[in-house]
């Protein structure tokens, strides 16, 4: 969809990651829309674990750009596979404090990310050393306004988006009314996978594992990993579960109980496991 550069401001000599949309792509009001949308979101939400959209513009030749911050490290997905060293639990926690905090910033100010995934969250290697996560890629996020009594979206409503190894099971089911609580199964669905070394639905291709994450039951968090503390798999299980009124609500309780968790973490001084062999490797575009 989009083909990243860096550049360097000459006259402050800040360097920026500058993304450009594909000619070809942009031949749709909706693929516009979505790859504006990460304008839209920065402009709505200032966090300091969410990218920032620093400007937006379109060449002479018609091609539409964003100007980004630029980052330097590794995406959470090429974290979560190093084994040497793997990362602790303690590790991985802080990760996901920060990661629910923007969520939850994101949530605030009526944002949906509805893609979230280990490649959209990045580690971003600061001057002193210090790993700071960024959310990035809010192309299919939704906007949700109250407006008459009726929600309103900016991107295709009925529709199954997003990446599908990660997606809630009201995405998957191409429901309307899709809130939060989405942002939070994904969420529970990347944490389940770092303490297991798998996903919690899999399957050959991506009509199965549509119908299963629909209709089924994600793998036990409590089989696949019964030596990490339960303060953390039961956080998991609650961001897990596919019934919406049971799964947890509200990302600055998630990072309250995260935190919260940390003393039983360091005193298991767990790593977390290297991933599973023959796990699905799916295009998301793939149909």
């Amino acid at each position: 969809m989009a083909t990243v550069w860096s550049a360097t401001n000459t006259f402050t000599e800040r360097q920026f990651a500058i993304k450009f949309m594909l000619p070809g792509v942009a031949k749709t009001k909706e693929a516009v829309d979505r790859f504006l949308q990460e304008a839209k979101v920065s402009a709505r939400i200032d966090h300091p674990n969410i990218i920032e959209v620093i400007d937006v513009g379109q060449t002479e030749e018609g091609s539409l750009f964003l100007v980004m911050e630029l980052l330097t490290g590794v995406p959470l997905e090429t974290a979560l596979r190093r084994q040497n060293p793997p990362m602790t639990l303690t590790e991985l926690t802080f990760v996901m404090v920060e990661v629910a905090r923007a969520l939850a910033a994101a949530h605030r100010n009526g944002v949906v990310h509805r893609d979230l995934k280990p490649s959209n969250i990045f580690l971003h290697k600061e001057r002193d050393g210090r790993a700071v996560p960024k959310v990035l890629d809010f192309g299919v996020s939704k906007f949700i306004e109250e407006e008459a009594g009726r929600l309103h979206a900016l991107t295709i409503q009925g529709t199954v988006l997003g990446s599908p190894l990660y997606m809630s099971p009201e995405q998957a089911r191409g429901e309307t009314r899709v809130d939060g609580r989405s942002d939070v199964f994904s969420f529970g669905a990347i944490l389940f996978e770092a303490l297991c070394g798998f996903r919690p639905y899999e399957a050959p291709n991506f009509n199965a594992l549509i119908v299963k994450i629909a209709t089924g039951q994600p793998r036990s968090v409590d089989e696949c990993a019964p030596h990490v503390p339960e303060s953390l798999r039961a956080i998991v299980r609650d961001c897990l579960q596919p019934d919406l009124d049971k799964r947890a609500d509200g990302f600055d309780a998630i990072a309250e109980r995260l935190m919260a968790a940390l003393p039983d973490l360091d005193a298991a001084n767990v790593s977390i496991p290297a991933p599973a062999s023959g796990i699905l490797a799916m295009d998301p575009e793939a149909t």
